[in-house]
């Protein structure tokens, strides 16, 4: 390389400028640290409400050249041809988007290197570091700093070290120095090594022999560490979580991130469970153009403390091994979309025991219905979709996690066909489905085939509607395992037909000083559906649906189709509603009821309490508001003909934009219609709460009470400290378990069956440093399951 080739002096106000063109690379400096005490630093203090201030990056006042020079001004220079320059005084070099500033520098033109003392700064783009002595060379862009400090701009990291040094690849290397990502008026803690390496290419960071400083106090000392210092994703360990409970003792989860490829990834954790062992949890995620996957699995051998038996007997027990597999596919290729969603665990105690996964945010689906028995949905499919047709193939099964409730059918598989067509003012719909249902035992199973067209005519216009309909359901069935005397085929055709009408009034009206828009909205819907003899049949998929005021409207009574009821009858329905100026629903009400002209033949699975002979259903009544932070929903069912209230719930939420979330709910069931098979209060009371006391202290809780049986259900107690530079959370919760059925067998005494539902208890906490990674984890879930509205985040 040819050393200083022109030299050019102007002089301005007694300040002289020199112009040096050197066909030089960027003057990188190599690394830095910023003094925890932020001497140096451009700070912008956090704005009020803002968790974190603002680092202010200059840009270079340097003009970049076309041909590379470099740019330098000082209060005075030397320069010796083809030997060295010497800038003192208000030292400035710039090139291109990089500059650097001290008191005194000399470019030595021989071995291209350079030295500057005395309030060294050097800035280029995202980077600032400041030291006592700089040495340098300008064309490879390497630097070391002595008594160094360093900030990150984008990655809000800043340190400080004995020596920092930078190569030509964008890695920092920081010799006995340390880093931290909190505000400088917020050094909580710090991470310091004996060597520390900072990719800002690659967004990461790796230290050996590394202590985490509290408040300058050793607190954790690893001799490896790798970690993030950006958004991106990067390989490492993320935050460790811990907590403790009755059953499992002390837990702790230690997870491993893979970042394998762009579109691949996967999370390792080992988790201790003290009481019971070493458990071990893995997910892979997969992505494509098309699909979202994931797999996943735990698996915790020989389980000190769970037996899985029913049977309690003087026997020791033997220890069994635990495990969870979960598969979750989506797919989309053009008019085709696929979904399979798997999940089987090794005993219906597995998640009240273990949870799910600790460090990851993978989520199971699962089925309450109307008995809150819990299961776990496994569904796979295959779709395909135009615009007035769908065709839909796919299997179905269960896994039952309580002994309550006898095992569901099994779809193995089920082809279903759909199309809808306008035919001027008719619309037309038509559904055709071939299921296989089976199931273990001695059950009855076999297939059924379904043929449901239907017909109406919309009539709408602004002030009301009339909407008459006719609808044919044909079934055909073939059975095993029946009864002698249930029939193993039927082929039956069930023809309903509905006429729906209703009005709509408005008005203008005023409350409290606003202009509103007021409608009354009174509804007629007539039914008549034909009596078929179905009680011999199996009823593989039909529930009774929960009486309500909207399904006083429905042409069924009955999920799915091995049940259609039989009716005449007419409801009658009026609802009032408020609209503000722009058209948003301030409150609805509505009040309704059935009249039965004949009385019902079809009852399979009646709801108890319920007279299929009556001529009046009980009086549905609503109302639902939502008047900007608070909203309101409230229903009550009153059965006129028993003299009782069959049903109520009454519910609040308070959201404010400052992140109060406040719940509050009543609900009661009568003890005469409930057709559970879990125990179940009559009325219960649920109050739930995210208060945040300050900027950073936020108080938790949920107190879930059934006041018929004075039991606490579920109770949840935390404080949650959050701030810019670490947060953690302690949480304290009581729950009662799933009712088990254990049958004790104890020599000379005689069988007996007892009903055991003990009540759970642990304290669960979990602590978080701002800018080391972390994927959620269990204690994230548990709250969101418990305290609608809160915010992990």
């Amino acid at each position: 390389m040819k050393s200083i080739s022109a030299f050019r002096h102007v002089s301005r106000s007694g300040l002289a400028t020199w112009i040096l063109a050197l066909p030089v690379s960027l003057l990188s400096p190599m690394s830095d640290a910023i003094a925890h005490d932020a001497a140096s630093i451009d700070w912008q203090p956090a704005a009020a409400g803002q968790c974190r201030g603002n680092y202010i990056e200059h840009g270079s006042t340097a003009v970049e050249l076309a041909d590379d020079r470099v740019r330098a001004s000082a209060g005075g220079a030397l320069h010796v041809r083809d030997h060295s320059t010497t800038l003192t005084g208000d030292v400035r070099i710039s090139q291109g988007d990089q500059t650097l500033t001290a008191e005194f520098a000399s470019i030595d033109a021989a071995t291209e290197t350079y030295t500057a003392e005395g309030n060294v700064s050097l800035r280029q783009p995202g980077l600032l570091i400041t030291g006592d002595t700089i040495k340098g060379n300008l064309f490879s862009g390497t630097a070391v700093i002595d008594s160094a400090s360093f900030l990150l701009h984008a990655n809000r990291v800043r340190g400080k070290a004995a020596s920092i040094s930078q190569d030509d690849t964008e890695t920092l290397t920081i010799a006995g120095g340390s880093f931290t990502t909190c505000e400088p008026e917020a050094n909580t803690w710090a991470i310091s090594g004996k060597e520390i390496l900072l990719s800002t290419r690659d967004g990461y960071g790796t230290a050996r022999h590394v202590t985490l400083k509290i408040k300058d106090l050793p607190v954790a000392y690893v001799p490896y560490l790798r970690f993030p210092i950006d958004d991106s994703r990067h390989s490492g360990f993320l935050v460790p979580s811990a907590g403790h409970d009755n059953d499992g003792g002390t837990d702790i989860a230690v997870p491993y991130y893979l970042n394998l490829r762009p579109n691949l990834d996967a999370t390792y954790t080992l988790r201790s469970i003290w009481k019971r062992g070493i458990m071990h949890e893995a997910e892979l995620r997969y992505l494509t153009a098309s699909t979202t996957n994931t797999i996943a699995a735990t698996y915790l051998p020989s389980d000190d403390l769970y037996d899985g038996r029913d049977v309690i007997t003087t026997a020791k027990p033997e220890k069994e091994d635990r495990w969870l597999t979960h598969v979750d596919h989506r797919g989309n290729y053009g008019h085709w979309s696929s979904r399979i969603n798997f999940t089987s665990v090794s005993d219906i105690d597995y998640f009240h025991d273990l949870g799910g996964f600790t460090a990851t945010r993978t989520r199971f689906d699962r089925v309450y219905d109307e008995s809150d028995a819990p299961a776990l949905l496994r569904t796979g499919s295959l779709d395909y979709t135009r615009d007035s047709w769908q065709a839909k193939l796919e299997l179905r099964s269960f896994q039952e996690l309580s002994q309550l409730r006898p095992e569901q059918y099994a779809v193995l598989p089920r082809l279903t066909l759909t199309g809808q067509h306008q035919l001027a003012a008719v619309r037309l719909q038509a559904t055709a489905q071939m299921t296989e249902f089976d199931r273990s035992g001695n059950t009855p199973d076999g297939s059924r085939m379904v043929l449901d067209t239907r017909a109406n005519v919309p009539l709408r216009s602004a002030w009301g509607f009339l909407t008459p309909g006719i609808r044919i359901i044909h079934r055909d069935y073939d059975l095993n395992r029946v009864a002698a005397a249930d029939r193993d085929g039927a082929s039956l055709t069930t023809t309903l037909a509905s006429v729906d009408a209703g009005l709509i009034f408005e008005r203008s009206t005023e409350l409290l000083g606003q202009r509103l828009r007021q409608t009354l909205e009174p509804r007629i819907y007539f039914l008549h559906a034909e009596e078929d003899f179905q009680d011999d049949l199996p009823s593989f998929d039909s529930t009774p649906l929960t009486p309500s005021f909207e399904n006083l409207f429905r042409d069924v009574r009955f999920t799915g189709y091995d049940r259609i009821g039989d009716a005449d009858q007419v409801s009658f329905g009026i609802t009032s509603s408020l609209y503000d100026s722009r058209g948003r629903q301030l409150l609805s009400t509505s009040l309704g009821q059935r009249f039965y002209l004949e009385d019902r033949e079809v009852n399979y699975g009646l709801t108890p309490g319920i007279d299929p002979t009556t001529d009046i259903s009980p009086l549905f009544l609503t109302l639902q508001t939502n008047m900007g932070y608070l909203q309101l929903n409230a229903a009550y069912e009153f059965d006129a003909d028993q003299g009782r209230s069959n049903r109520g719930f009454l519910g609040m939420r308070y959201r404010t934009s400052w992140g109060l979330a406040l719940n509050l709910s009543y609900t009661m069931t009568d003890e005469s219609i409930q057709r559970t098979v879990k125990p179940r209060n009559e009325e219960e009371t649920d109050i739930s709460f995210v208060w945040p006391l300050n900027a950073a202290w936020t108080l938790l809780g949920r107190w879930n009470y059934g006041l018929d049986n004075r039991q606490t259900i579920e109770s949840l107690l935390g404080v949650e400290y959050n701030d810019c530079c670490w947060r953690a959370r302690i949480v304290y919760r009581r729950e009662l378990e799933e009712p088990r059925l254990f049958r004790i067998e104890m020599p000379g005494m005689p069988t007996q069956f007892v009903t055991d539902r003990r009540a759970d208890s642990g304290i669960y906490f979990e602590f978080q440093l701002k800018g080391l990674a972390s994927l959620g984890g269990r204690l994230d879930s548990m709250i969101q399951d418990s305290i609608p509205g809160f915010d992990p985040m």
